[in-house]
């Protein structure tokens, strides 16, 4: 008898959808679905399901407003915005605080249209529900009736169901455009405010006052002086990167070219001795525009600043600004992070080589020229994934091993933890360190490093999977992630030069850090205008 009644239960299941005429009749052999004839019970079953049809037809018919649509991103996964988080700081007004702060209000405004079309994505995503179970019942329900006026509904109700996939989707891309406008929250110890509010953290060597630039320490001036072994040109040779490309190009001709060698070596081999879990890896220049809007850089909305790659396949108007030059190795590091992590694999550290590509559109004057605003140059950089409650000890940790390559250098350093209105999109909190450069009179940036929190995880999908608790897998968690420049290589040369060429006097020489004469592929004498100038091998203490 139990068996009997729970093979009844399971049949009542699968006709849960079938309305009278249809009974349960039991026997010997079991439960039979039998149909009762009635007069009215063909009509009784066809009138119901087109009342719901047409009813369902009508909401359809409501929600059809028209609105811009957005072309879908398919390379990387849905935006997923801290909601509950965001929703309660936009009630106490401590969302608006923030942003005002970083001067993002424009921030504010797509937040609020993200949450409109999240609750519009919510409707049709229940009425593709109802559609689906309605069209699922006219199916059951033609089977046993054969009504034309259903199987002509049932026809009506197809389009529609094509109709809501492609609203749904055009409703995500445009959740996802109008999410990805948003900027990260501020550190509560952040300083608040613009550039003159950063707080100095530490310096080395001796500050000296800001003053006005020493045209005789320029490092334009000074190099001009020098010349290739084998080469008239000087050291630094805009002019060909003129012939050759354009303005703020460049060539490093001789020496120059081998202390960029140097540098980049001495930096790789310092992170990688630090800790063994850096992994250094080259990476590509081109990236998908979508890569970098994901990363909190938007290159549609700010093209100024960026070199789009155009290619004879780029024929389509949605193409033809796919690809872009990569402005720091950041980008691509970032995107092959994107997927699910072990928790026992992180911190995961990528130590990632390449070109940076800016186009630096409306940077002009004495504090830009010669290699301290370049379109293009060698940029080293680090970036981490590491668990939610590690990444503000992991910041700390960036910064110190950008001290122990920078400092070792001989350079007159300092390190900034930068106000609010410094903090580009992506950054919950950022550093900078600087260099005094004579030539500029003013400090210049070598280096930044940042905690983006999980702003940049939720926009690209970089998961971990928790330890089970209680023998009970968790769900996936955004992972952290940071950046920090190892090493921008022409603004270092700049301060070198401008710190230690010295081609006046009896005393003439170029004095170099000690730390990088094993990496020294090249002569240690150079040939100047005024003379041979030696290189001076200067030891400077660590950090």
């Amino acid at each position: 008898m139990r068996g009997a009644r729970l093979a009844g239960e399971r049949l009542a299941h699968r006709t849960q959808f079938l309305r009278p005429p249809f009974i349960l009749l039991g026997g010997r052999h079991g439960f039979q679905l039998r149909e009762v004839h009635t007069s009215n019970s063909r009509s009784t079953i066809s009138s119901s399901a087109l009342e719901d049809a047409r009813a369902l037809i009508d909401r359809l018919g409501r929600s059809e407003e028209p609105f811009q649509t957005v072309q879908p991103d398919t390379d990387w996964p849905d935006v997923s915005l801290n909601r509950r988080k965001l929703a309660t700081l936009r009630e106490t007004g401590e969302l608006e605080r923030q942003w005002s702060q970083r001067r993002a209000h424009f921030a504010l405004g797509a937040y609020d249209d993200s949450e409109r079309t999240k609750s519009e994505l919510s409707d049709w995503r229940s009425l593709e529900s109802d559609l689906n179970k309605l069209i699922g019942r006219l199916q059951i329900e033609l089977k046993c009736t054969r009504s034309d006026d259903l199987l002509a509904m049932l026809k009506t109700l197809k389009p529609h169901q094509t109709q809501c996939r492609s609203r749904l989707r055009s409703l995500q891309a445009r959740y996802n455009h109008e999410a990805l406008q948003t900027v990260n929250l501020s550190h509560p110890d952040s300083p608040i405010g613009n550039e003159t509010n950063n707080r100095v953290v530490r310096t080395f060597g001796t500050a000296p006052a800001r003053g006005s630039p020493d045209p005789s320490r320029d490092h334009l001036a000074l190099a001009a002086r020098l010349r290739s072994q084998t080469l008239r040109p000087s050291w630094l040779d805009p002019e060909s990167g003129l012939k050759t490309t354009g303005t703020r190009f460049y060539f490093l001709r001789g020496e120059a070219a081998v202390l960029e060698s140097a540098l980049i070596n001495y930096a790789i081999s310092t992170v990688t001795a630090a800790d063994d879990g850096w992994q250094y890896c080259t990476v590509p220049d081109i990236i998908k525009t979508s890569l970098a809007e994901r990363c909190g850089f938007l290159p549609r909305d700010d093209a100024s600043q960026t070199y789009f790659v155009s290619t004879g396949a780029s024929v389509r108007a949605d193409e033809r600004h796919s690809l872009a030059l990569a402005g720091t190795a950041e980008i691509p590091l970032a995107g092959s992070s994107s997927g699910v992590h072990p928790l026992a694999a992180l911190p995961l550290k990528a130590l990632g080589l390449g070109r940076a590509f800016r186009s630096e559109a409306g940077s002009r004057g004495l504090a830009s020229r010669g290699l301290y605003r370049v379109h293009q140059f060698s940029k080293l950089e680090m970036y981490v994934v590491c668990r939610p409650d590690k990444s503000d000890e992991m910041l700390e940790e960036l910064v110190a091993l950008q001290e122990t390559i920078l400092v070792p250098l001989g350079l007159t350093l300092r390190t900034l933890d930068m106000a609010t209105e410094e903090l580009g999109a992506s950054a919950y909190r950022k550093y900078d360190i600087e260099a005094w450069m004579s030539g500029r009179g003013d400090w210049g940036e070598l280096a930044s490093a940042s905690n983006c929190t999980d702003y940049q995880a939720r926009r690209l999908g970089i998961q971990y999977q928790p330890e089970p608790a209680d023998g009970k897998k968790l769900p996936l968690e955004y992972a952290h992630t940071l950046n920090a420049t190892a090493l921008a290589v022409p603004r270092v040369i700049l301060a070198l030069i401008e710190q230690g060429l010295h081609l006046d006097g009896d005393d003439k020489h170029f004095a170099l850090p000690a730390v990088l004469r094993p990496f020294w592929l090249g002569k240690h004498v150079i040939a100047s205008d005024d003379g041979d100038v030696p290189i001076r091998w200067i030891k400077r203490e660590q950090p």
